[in-house]
């Protein structure tokens, strides 16, 4: 039961940081190559046109008069803000330390019962 506990304990833990690394699907697709302004597809796998897209961003920037201090970063870890990392380290250790814990209580709270019963059956002897 224990063993059960840590396991579904680990994969719940792990789950979200599995489901933010990036995934690469290709799908083959026998059909002919469609372009269109907005998105490529070939084989089945959609891209946006990055080229004319990325002049429309820059266009977009220079009209809106956005300054470079308000640009999105990449920072920190699998793209999170350091804040955001530090939080969530903090919420897995506290929640592995309560499921420590919470293990260690089981065990001695089986232990107590033991003795009891052990001492409840000598005692009607």
């Amino acid at each position: 039961m224990v063993k059960k506990i840590i396991t579904s304990t680990v994969f719940l833990l792990m789950f979200p940081l599995f489901m933010s690394l990036p995934v690469r699907v290709e799908m083959r697709h026998p059909g002919p190559r469609v372009s269109s302004p907005v998105l490529e597809v070939a084989g089945g796998v959609a891209w946006a046109a990055q080229e004319k897209e990325q002049k429309s961003i820059e266009w977009f920037k220079q009209e809106m008069k956005i300054s470079p201090k308000y640009l999105e970063k990449k920072e920190g870890v699998l793209g999170m803000s350091w804040g955001h990392f530090f939080t969530m380290l903090f919420l897995v250790f506290f929640a592995s330390g309560a499921l420590i814990v919470f293990l260690l209580r089981y065990k001695r709270t089986k232990d107590i019962l033991k003795l009891i019963k052990e001492e409840a059956d000598g005692s009607e002897s």
